[in-house]
């Protein structure tokens, strides 16, 4: 199977980068 994703955003590259962490976190079930 085929999975789309997205994430909006991100101007503040912390910020983003913990969204893009907890986001494929759960995608992979953790």
């Amino acid at each position: 199977g085929r999975i789309v994703s997205m994430l909006e955003g991100g101007y503040e590259p912390g910020a983003l980068a913990r969204s893009v962490a907890a986001h494929l976190k759960a995608l992979m079930g953790e």
